[in-house]
């Protein structure tokens, strides 16, 4: 048997032909710019892209194992990569990053079929990976050539395409192709048969399965892609990126985007400030993107305060309902005492939530009488918006300026090596920066917004905004929890305390309440004690911190 000629960078190109090597550059060229038209429309941020070449050595043996062929290769070499997968590519896809074993091994096959012959061919590859059953591009380096299609759906995705030839199909092979020992090793002229597209996508039998296990092809040498719908790849890149400066496509509407971030109507402020040309102002695209967005965000929250005065009201107004008048009616009925005591229980119980409802209503008044002090949705005066919108700056810089303190704190102790546990500091420099830049944003949205309050509301005095700080301590904090366990242990003994001795069942099942109650505080016990012993550990480090600073200060 001879022995495996081991591929190597230099063979790989050498076998190239000239032909074959402007192909690549052409997909490589002109997937650079897609990827820099996604960072220019400021849905990608710049530090994702990683443009080619790229040194894939040790990717090599991975690469022979599966047979792959010298111009797949050469691309993944060559392309630009997005090391993003929380962000969308074209109609839904992934990007797909060959500088990593995990992306070429999927790219084998990205739509995951069971029957070979909708794998890839060594001289194919997909240049996105399949997100959530949606758009993939496939290449065929052979014929140059780019399809696009879905995981669920067997007719092109090609905008273009389909526009010249209306719905073209993926042809599945004929079942009959897995019986026959023939020799698979060339692509067959006119690929697959003509089949229905309603055939099953029948498995290859278990002894051909050893035949051409990499080749993406049945045992007569079938392939669904050999001939699939496809069109010069240049001329689909380059439709690919027309869309994307037209806004026929857009990449926030898909698995990953967020109507927050992406709000209805953004496409009008690309035009806007000057999009898709040089002159496109993004920073203050940026900004009027997050101000539409505030809107949302504004009338969805006021919203929320309202449903839940609303909400807190309907469960007072819940005491004449059919579960208190069903256990009045069980007190006037029952049959024995202890049927009588535990409705009575039940029934105060019923009584003490309509206590603790009536305080929330009240404090659910409370934070919409301090939220909205003229008592009108901002959705009600829409020129009052820009008060709201002041307060939600402020309340979004006094967050982000802890947020900021706290990374660069956490920054600070670990080159100090007071921390065990840390992001990279090249990570943690990124989130600095970004932070920072962030930050930046939301003042000058803060001086914007109070301009346009000067203008619309003159004389209106700033909404107040709540400490949230506070809030959070009280919810994280252990007397609180524990009275609140404690108080509900007082209140089951006092009623305890008025069942007669006779009733035993009765007084059985409050105790279980009682102990059930106290096992309560016990867990909240052991939770608090893990946490208070992380929260001590991690102030002595931060003690033994600024005992370094204070001598690196007095040391000059």
């Amino acid at each position: 048997m001879p022995a495996t000629t081991h591929l190597t960078m230099d063979s790989i190109t050498a076998s190239l032909s000239p032909q074959d090597k402007a192909n690549a550059e052409e997909i490589s060229s002109l997937l650079l710019q897609i990827y820099q038209t996604l960072i220019h429309m400021r849905y990608l941020p710049a530090h994702h892209l990683h443009p080619g070449p790229h040194d894939l050595t040790r990717l090599l043996p991975f690469f022979q194992k599966l047979q792959l062929a010298p111009q797949i290769i050469h691309l993944y070499t060559i392309l630009p990569y997005v090391s993003s997968k929380c962000h969308d590519f074209y109609q839904g896809g992934y990007f797909a990053d060959f500088r990593n074993k995990s992306d070429v091994e999927d790219g084998r096959n990205t739509m995951y079929a069971d029957d070979r012959r909708e794998q890839m061919r060594p001289w194919m590859t997909p240049l996105s990976l399949l997100c959530n059953h949606m758009s993939v591009l496939f290449y065929d380096s052979k014929r140059h050539r780019i399809g696009i299609f879905e995981q669920c759906d067997n007719s092109s995705r090609d905008r273009v395409l389909r526009k010249m030839r209306g719905v073209v199909n993926l042809e599945l092979a004929a079942p009959e192709d897995l019986g026959s020992d023939s020799d698979c090793e060339s692509s067959s002229e006119d690929g697959g048969s003509d089949s229905d597209d309603e055939r099953p996508r029948k498995k290859l039998k278990k002894e051909d399965e050893g035949h051409h296990p990499r080749l993406g092809c049945g045992s007569q040498g079938k392939n669904v892609y050999d001939d699939m719908p496809s069109r010069p790849a240049g001329d689909v890149l380059r439709d690919i990126l027309k869309q994307y400066e037209t806004l026929e496509e857009v990449p926030w509407v898909y698995e990953h985007g967020s109507p927050r971030d992406w709000p209805k109507g953004v496409e009008k402020l690309y035009f806007k400030h000057g999009w898709p040309g040089k002159d496109f102002n993004a920073e203050e695209f940026e900004m009027d993107k997050m101000r539409l967005a505030a809107m949302e965000t504004i009338k969805e929250d006021a919203e929320e305060v309202f449903k839940q005065v609303k909400q807190c009201r309907q469960r007072v107004e819940g005491r004449n309902q059919p579960d208190f008048l069903l256990l009045k009616r069980q007190i006037a009925t029952a049959e024995t005492p202890d049927e009588e005591w535990l409705a009575r229980y039940h029934l105060w119980r019923k009584e003490q939530e309509m206590e603790r409802s009536i305080k929330d209503l009240e404090e659910a008044e409370a934070k919409r009488d301090r939220r909205f002090p003229n008592g009108s949705r901002p959705s009600e005066k829409p020129e009052d918006l820009v008060l709201w919108e002041v307060q939600k700056w402020r309340r979004d810089i006094a967050r982000e300026e802890e947020t900021l303190k706290h990374t660069i704190e956490q920054a600070e102790m670990f080159a100090a090596g007071l921390l065990d546990h840390a992001p990279s500091p090249k990570s943690m420099k990124h989130n600095i920066e970004k932070e920072k830049r962030h930050l930046e944003l939301l003042y000058k949205l803060l001086q914007k917004s109070r301009e346009d309050a000067a203008r619309l509301c003159p004389g209106v005095e700033e909404l107040p905004v709540e400490d949230e700080n506070s809030r959070v301590a009280l919810f994280h904090n252990r007397a609180h929890v524990i009275e609140f366990h404690q108080k509900e242990i007082d209140e089951i003994k006092g009623f305890m305390a008025t069942v007669p001795m006779s009733c035993a069942k009765t007084r059985q099942f409050l105790q279980g309440e009682i102990e059930a109650s106290y096992e309560g505080i016990k867990r909240s016990n052991e939770w608090w004690d893990g946490h208070d012993e992380a929260i001590k550990h991690f102030e002595k480090r931060k003690e033994a911190f600024a005992a370094i600073k204070a001598r690196q200060k007095t040391e000059g």
